[in-house]
């Protein structure tokens, strides 16, 4: 499974790992309920790392545990 960061306010931004180590660890987006919050850590499912391969943009679900 991938390693992922996610917003779990209303506007589920995400980013990778490399992203995160980069230093985007905060949500930024404009109308979010939690803007300026920490990204949770969170592991992806099978089905959420295929649909973020297709789409190329991430994607998660609630079956995405947290770390």
């Amino acid at each position: 499974m991938a390693k992922v960061y996610t917003c779990i306010g209303s506007c589920h931004a995400g980013v990778s790992l490399e992203q995160y180590e980069k230093g985007v660890k905060k949500c930024g987006a404009k109308n979010c309920d939690l803007r300026g919050h920490d990204f949770q850590a969170l592991e992806q499912c099978p089905d959420c790392i295929v649909a973020s391969l297709k789409k190329n943009k991430l994607h998660t679900c609630p079956q995405c545990r947290p770390l």
